[in-house]
């Protein structure tokens, strides 16, 4: 995906993987984003670079990635190494909520906020905060991530865990995506999901609100 700074889309792409290899996967974000770029008449001047998301935590910030099992052949300094040899651009490893935290502040249209804490919902819970103007990583980059609350094995506020909750309830969520503006009113298992999930997200809100008076 290619977006702009205001957050637009402006092209996109899906290519599958042979298999999870750090140099496989950095030759094909290389050239898609060669190709989707040549579809939006983006000249190299003004792309920024390349963002890759993948679950997974920091061993030292910048260099070494602990990857998700899944992700096993990124471990380590793998994508960090094939990225900072085969593109062109320059590199930075760091926590989605906090790329995201960072994003909004910058971009987000709220000149007189300097102190946020965003939370990134997605396959896990993240998140990210900014700090009287800076963005605030904690030692080895695993600062501000709220899933710490929900352990793993029990219900959480995640697409991974609405993921499941609607496969035991006999639905996917793509019959979701398609019905859910009446499957989100209606009571069942989508009902049951946010109801929870909304109370989960509130103790997150809590404790951010007093660790950080955001």
């Amino acid at each position: 995906v290619i977006i702009d700074l205001s957050g637009d889309v402006l092209a996109r792409g899906v290519r599958p993987l042979a298999q999870i290899a750090a140099g496989e996967i950095v030759n094909i974000l290389i050239e898609m984003s060669e190709v989707l770029l040549a579809t939006t008449r983006t000249s190299d001047g003004s792309f920024l670079g390349i963002g890759l998301g993948l679950p997974g935590n920091f061993g030292s910030f910048g260099t070494h990635l602990q990857a998700h099992e899944a992700f096993a052949g990124l471990n380590g300094t793998a994508i960090y190494e094939s990225l900072s040899v085969n593109s062109k651009w320059s590199v930075f490893l760091e926590n989605d909520g906090t790329a995201a935290a960072l994003g909004e502040y910058l971009f987000g249209n709220h000149p007189d906020v300097q102190t946020l804490f965003l939370i990134h919902i997605g396959y896990g819970l993240g998140g990210g905060a900014v700090l009287s103007g800076r963005p605030y990583r904690g030692v080895n980059g695993n600062a501000c991530l709220p899933g710490a609350l929900f352990p793993y094995g029990q219900p959480r506020p995640t697409l991974q865990d609405l993921e499941s909750h609607l496969t035991a309830n006999a639905l996917t969520l793509a019959a979701v995506e398609e019905n859910l503006s009446e499957l989100a009113l209606r009571p069942g298992p989508v009902t049951e999901w946010l109801d929870r999930a909304a109370d989960q997200l509130s103790l997150v809100v809590r404790v951010a609100s007093g660790m950080f008076d955001p």
